[in-house]
């Protein structure tokens, strides 16, 4: 795979998260969003130690995944609860059985 392929395929990944987040005001649908940007950035950071021979990308690809399954472990379980709480909810701000 040649590095012009991985740069346009991170490029497209970030542009689909970016629509996702911008587009959509479900906070489950921006969480994934945002993995999906970050996603990208991985790429990026691997296909950078793939080109310059150095275990640099690598090591920063590890920590953004690190740092992804953080916030993914974080801000899910708030998001799933917050769209629950909001679908549940009449206009007067009572909770519908």
């Amino acid at each position: 795979m040649t590095l012009e392929l991985i740069f346009g395929s991170a490029a497209a990944l970030f542009t689909i998260g970016a629509v996702g987040v911008v587009a959509r005001r479900n906070p489950l649908v921006n969480a994934l969003s945002l993995v999906m940007m970050s996603q990208s950035a991985v790429l990026i950071f691997l296909a950078s130690g793939i080109g310059f021979g150095k275990p640099g990308g690598y090591v920063l690809a590890l920590v953004t995944e690190v740092i992804m399954v953080l916030h993914l472990a974080i801000s899910l379980p708030l998001a799933i609860d917050g769209s629950h709480s909001h679908d549940s909810e009449n206009g007067d701000g009572d909770h519908v059985a």
